[in-house]
């Protein structure tokens, strides 16, 4: 996998000291958020790379060929791309990731 595609990030939610939101916490969670939004204003529209004021990057990986991540959806994450990123839409050379929610009961 050639440098530069971008990886995958995990956070830590600084004032609830959250890394995942499930049903239990998701009303703190979101009144915390809610609270931060009017103190601080909304964030720029970008993917989150690095630490902020409001969360702490905790866990990165690079990509791999034919490796796969596998983690909780309520897991606080996001896609570690630079804000400076050439998105290549060939999927041939450009990044090519797939997204899938299992359900196991």
């Amino acid at each position: 996998m050639p440098a530069g595609k971008g990886g995958t990030a995990f956070y830590r939610h600084r004032r609830t000291g959250y890394e995942h939101v499930d049903e239990t916490r998701l009303a703190s969670y979101t009144a915390s958020v809610n609270a931060e939004l009017k103190e601080l204003g909304m964030v720029p529209a970008r993917y989150v790379n690095a630490s902020t004021p409001q969360y702490e990057r905790i866990a990165g990986f690079e990509p791999v060929f034919n490796r796969v991540l596998i983690y909780r959806s309520m897991t606080l994450h996001s896609a570690d791309i630079a804000d400076d990123f050439d998105f290549d839409p060939d999927p041939r050379s450009g990044r090519l990731t797939v997204n899938a929610l299992f359900n196991f009961v």
